[in-house]
């Protein structure tokens, strides 16, 4: 009955933020739907399920930014989430395809299937790159993800406190607000995506070096057609970019 699915989203609203507990919602919804279409008898609408999801920043962090953070001192669990957040900036990779990792180093470079849509992707180990897996002897130990997320704020605000961007609060008014309020593992993914980009390297070979679509790296990862055109605009009337502080 709707009855329990008003339980179900107390419950969640309980223990998630407004945005996970929106994608349980949805994940139920199409379920219910596709029950339905199976023949499945439910005795409400499905418009009933209501749920609301604020998009996420399109966070990442750039070269510099990168090199402060790597210029930490941390100790512990700190320095093993900057670790790791790192390396996942200059792989592309994604936490779960870290297990095993050593299995998969031949010839100076990363060979593996990614976890979660197994494809296969090369990635060359840069300096970087190996000064971190040298550190763990190529066994990045495992990590519980909330934790994570919660350390890599505070990590960051030591490494980049003045770093911002620009998000819509209400879905409307732009605002300034500090990056390391909002960044968690999943930006590292896209910081090495706009790092190759800002690199020159091409939306292909980016796929490529991804396991990406090109469909998919266009729409949630490389910057909007806005952003280009106001990047032309900029250079055509010699116009300098707000500057950010470090």
């Amino acid at each position: 009955s709707y009855g329990l699915i008003e339980d179900y989203q107390i419950q969640l609203l309980k223990k998630y933020k407004p945005n996970t507990t929106g994608k349980y919602l949805k994940r139920l919804k199409e379920f219910l739907r596709s029950y339905s279409i199976r023949g499945g008898k439910i005795s409400f609408s499905l418009d009933l399920i209501k749920y609301k999801e604020t998009p996420r920043p399109k966070l990442y962090l750039e070269e510099l930014e990168l090199e402060a953070l790597g210029n930490l001192k941390l100790k512990g669990n700190k320095e093993l989430y900057r670790d790791i957040f790192l390396l996942l900036s200059y792989t592309g990779l994604r936490i779960s395809d870290l297990k095993n990792l050593d299995k998969n180093i031949i010839n100076g470079q990363i060979s593996l299937i990614t976890q979660k849509n197994n494809k296969e992707v090369t990635i060359p180990i840069t300096r970087e790159m190996d000064l971190i897996l040298n550190k763990y002897n190529n066994v990045i130990p495992p990590i519980v993800e909330w934790k994570f997320n919660k350390s890599i704020k505070e990590i960051c605000k030591l490494a980049i406190p003045n770093s911002t961007l620009q998000i819509r609060n209400d879905g409307r008014r732009l605002i300034q607000e500090p990056k390391f309020k909002h960044i968690t593992i999943h930006d590292a993914i896209r910081t090495f995506i706009m790092l190759c980009h800002n690199k020159g390297i091409s939306i292909k070979d980016i796929s490529t070096l991804t396991g990406k679509s090109i469909a998919i790296l266009e729409k949630n990862y490389i910057p909007e057609a806005k952003d280009v055109a106001l990047e032309s605009f900029r250079k055509a009337f010699n116009v300098a970019p707000m500057k950010v502080a470090k």
